[in-house]
This record gives C-alpha cells, sequence and structure tokens, in this order.
C-alpha cells in the first residue's frame, strides 16, 4: 500500500516536471518568435531609412545639376529679364531707335562710338563698357572672327580656336563667337557632344553667305583638338555643319549684331539638353522696343562675367 502510495506520488511528480517543462519550453519560443519578430521589424525599419536616404541624396544629387544646368542661364540674368517678347508689338506708340542701330559709318578706334547724350540714354552697364574700350583699346591685341581676318592670318585663327576647344569643349554644352563673312554679322554655335556646328545668320532667308573659309579654321581646329585629348575615333573626327540653321529673320535695317546677342542669350537658355533635335529657335524677327533690352543685357553681361576679373569667361591678357 505505502509502496503504491509512494510510486503515484512519483508519476505525479514526474507528470508536473514534464509540465513545468513544456511550459519552460513554450515560454522559450514565444520569447525567441518574438525577438525574430523584433529583428525583422527592425531590418525593415533599416531598410525604410536607407531607401529614405538614398531619395535624399538622389534628390540634392538632382538639384545640384539643375543647378548647375541653369549656371549659364543664370549669369546671363543678372540685371535685365532674360525673357525677350518676340511676339509683334501691339503698342502703337514704338520708340525710335534707328540712331542706335545704324552703323556708325564715322567711327575710327580710339573715338568714342556714342555721345555723352545717348550714352546717358543707354544706362550705366553701356557707360561702363564704353570707358572700358576708350581706356584699355590702346593696350589690347584685338582678334575678331571675320574673313579679312582668316585672310590675313589664317594659322593664327586656327591656334586661337584650338587652344579655346580643350578648355571649353568638355565643360560647356556649347562654344559660340560671332563671325563677320563680310558686311554682317552672324552666331556661329559649336556643339561638341554632337559633333555639329550652326551659322546663325539673321538674314539666312535672303542672302546667302560663303562660310567655307570659316568651316575650314573650324575643322582643322577640332582636328588639333581631337589629337591633343586623343579622343580621335570611329564617328568622333567628323563636325556636321548647318550653314542655313533656322533663327530669327530681321526685317531691314543693320541691327545684325542684336540679333547675334538675342541668339546667344537663347542658346545660353538651351543648355542641358539632350537631343540636338530639341535646339530650336523662333524665326519671325524681333520687335524693335526689344533691342535696348537685349543691348542692356549683353553689355551688362561682358561687364560682370567677361571684363571683371571675377567673371566665369575673365581671360588675362597676360595668360
Amino acid at each position: 500500500m505505502t509502496k503504491c502510495v509512494q510510486e503515484a506520488a512519483k508519476a505525479e511528480q514526474e507528470k508536473a516536471k514534464k509540465v513545468e517543462h513544456e511550459k519552460a519550453t513554450k515560454a522559450e519560443q514565444e520569447k525567441a518568435k518574438l525577438a525574430e519578430q523584433e529583428k525583422a521589424k527592425k531590418a525593415e525599419q533599416e531598410k525604410a531609412k536607407k531607401a529614405q536616404q538614398e531619395k535624399g541624396k538622389k534628390a540634392q544629387k538632382d538639384k545640384g545639376k539643375k543647378a548647375e544646368v541653369g549656371k549659364m542661364t543664370s549669369k546671363t540674368n543678372k540685371v535685365a529679364n532674360c525673357q525677350i517678347n518676340v511676339e509683334p508689338s501691339k503698342k502703337k506708340d514704338v520708340p525710335d531707335l534707328s540712331h542706335w542701330t545704324a552703323q556708325n559709318r564715322g567711327f575710327k578706334p580710339g573715338q568714342p562710338m556714342m555721345s555723352a547724350k545717348d550714352l546717358k540714354e543707354a544706362g550705366h552697364a553701356c557707360v561702363a563698357l564704353h570707358k572700358f574700350y576708350m581706356d584699355s583699346w590702346k593696350d589690347n591685341e584685338t582678334m575678331s572672327f571675320s574673313l579679312p581676318c582668316i585672310n590675313m592670318d589664317k594659322e593664327f585663327v586656327v591656334d586661337y580656336l584650338a587652344k579655346a576647344l580643350p578648355q571649353f569643349a568638355k565643360a560647356k554644352d556649347y562654344i559660340m563667337f560671332a563671325f563677320n563673312p563680310g558686311g554682317h554679322w552672324v552666331l556661329v554655335v559649336i556643339a561638341p557632344k554632337w559633333n555639329k556646328v550652326w551659322y546663325m545668320d539673321s538674314t539666312s532667308a535672303t542672302a546667302t553667305r560663303d562660310f567655307d573659309p570659316l568651316k575650314t579654321v573650324i575643322d582643322e581646329a577640332w582636328t588639333q583638338f581631337l589629337s591633343i585629348t586623343r579622343t580621335n575615333k570611329k564617328g568622333k573626327a567628323k563636325l556636321y555643319h548647318s550653314f542655313k540653321f533656322p533663327c530669327h529673320q530681321q526685317a531691314s535695317g543693320e541691327t545684325c549684331g542684336f540679333y547675334v546677342a538675342h541668339h546667344m542669350i537663347l542658346t545660353a537658355t538651351k543648355v542641358g539638353l539632350t537631343r540636338p533635335e530639341d535646339f530650336k529657335f523662333p524665326t519671325g524677327p524681333i520687335p524693335v522696343e526689344e533691342l535696348g533690352k537685349i543691348r542692356a543685357k549683353t553689355v551688362t553681361f561682358l561687364m560682370s562675367q567677361v571684363i571683371s576679373a571675377k567673371g566665369e569667361f575673365h581671360y588675362p591678357n597676360s595668360s
């Protein structure tokens, strides 16, 4: 009897011990499960945090890229409003600016280009640029992209352009300059990333000009540039020239210089394009009342970015 009671008690203890063990095991499993869930939750939070950081970095990078793309446009936007109204004017009273756009046939180097009265009306930037010219014209070696200059010393012009290409071809979308084929100014734009050269002639609809001498100069300078940078690979060597690129056409008069300046301003707004076919200009005439804005904007850019020692395009004579 006593032995049976003892065995029963022992069996009860074993059963209780087993129940306790199962309880402890279950608790341990629950604990492990909670730990695993916590770990997964933390991993998910880390992943979301990393994704947010990557998104922030990308946004910052895109912001920086947009700032760089708009750099040229913002440089030319410091004083005058960049958006020139090219719609036909509806105003009845259009200011007479013919005395500013007409050719100055009596001009001589070193002599004033404008009267004191006209300078005062033209604005502070024009006064500053005119003073710079009057003070320094004797001390500066001048070189213009013109047919007479090419005919006189073609090698010098080729060398001049060949030195500019390595400095700007990779960092800038466009390299542009004014060219005079004889009695008229046009804008020439080189787009290195597309191997294209565009000639923006404001009289191309009514006149045909010979740009072959300049084409030869550009092609030779381009060949030197490719040789120096060792990028003369298949498909990279040839430049494609468009002598009648669609652009604003002047109605009449001697306003070609204003059209060149305006086409430069428009080109600056095209920075960042990925396809050459998106590079397009209006083809109508520029209203005469807008010419003063173009002059003010161009002169301001020259003073702040070219002549100023702090300007992005300042090139000291001693260099």
